[in-house]
């Protein structure tokens, strides 16, 4: 595993609790699409490594993360802080979380930040023309949606792209309750799953009662 020195180009808050962290790009650091890093966390005389998953793509620049902000967590309390030009060791990359080329069918399934390394895969996905992908993004209220215009232009950019963003305690949203209540189960599709960990394994076991192969299951837990 290889150790990076990166720097804070930008913090931008997308909603209340999730935050965009722009990390320059080292000099002889690539990832695929999916993959995710560890960042050295030093809070007064501990230090910690925490895994994020890479919003970015493999081709953009700046390395963007997508980060939920946990009260009294030890990293979250760090990025509340943090500042321009901060420099962070950084470790990676990590993961074999992949576009699978498998199917041309992609439904991918994800909850609140889980959604980072599937939009880091979107660009492989949708560069086959011979794919359709279906992007599930499960949260509490509208206003936790991360870049949902930014779905909205891939949607109408892309007659093979399909956004369905789930709101479980907004009543007024197009999609009310869970992902779970309203993903398109089908025997020959890809499956991407991203979230914590009771959320991949409920899906999984949706998906598997209703005959969907192991083989077809991709799943990256939070913690």
């Amino acid at each position: 595993m290889e150790t990076y020195t990166t720097r804070v180009e930008n913090v931008t808050y997308e909603t209340e609790r999730v935050i965009f962290i722009d990390l320059s790009y080292p000099e002889g650091f690539s990832f695929n699409a999916g993959q995710y890093i560890s960042l050295e966390i030093q809070r007064g005389d501990t230090t910690r490594y925490k895994p994020y998953s890479i919003y970015s793509g493999p081709e953009d620049e700046p390395i963007r993360l997508c980060i939920k902000l946990v009260q009294d967590g030890f990293a979250s309390e760090r990025f509340r802080h943090v500042e321009e030009g901060e420099a962070f060791t950084m470790r990676g990359p990590l993961g074999r979380f992949f576009p699978d080329n498998s199917t041309d069918e992609h439904i991918l399934l994800c909850t609140g930040a889980g959604i980072a390394p599937l939009h880091s895969m979107l660009r492989d996905l949708l560069d086959d023309d011979t794919n359709t992908v279906s992007l599930y993004h499960g949260v509490r209220t509208q206003d936790d949606l991360i870049e949902p215009e930014h779905y909205e232009s891939l949607q109408q950019t892309y007659d093979r792209f399909s956004y369905y963003p789930v709101c479980s305690r907004s009543s007024n949203a197009e999609l009310h309750g869970y992902v779970q209540d309203h993903m398109e189960v089908r025997e020959e599709a890809t499956y991407y799953l991203c979230g914590v960990q009771a959320f991949v394994e409920d899906t999984e076991s949706i998906l598997k009662e209703n005959g969907v192969s192991e083989a077809l299951i991709k799943r990256e837990r939070f913690t």
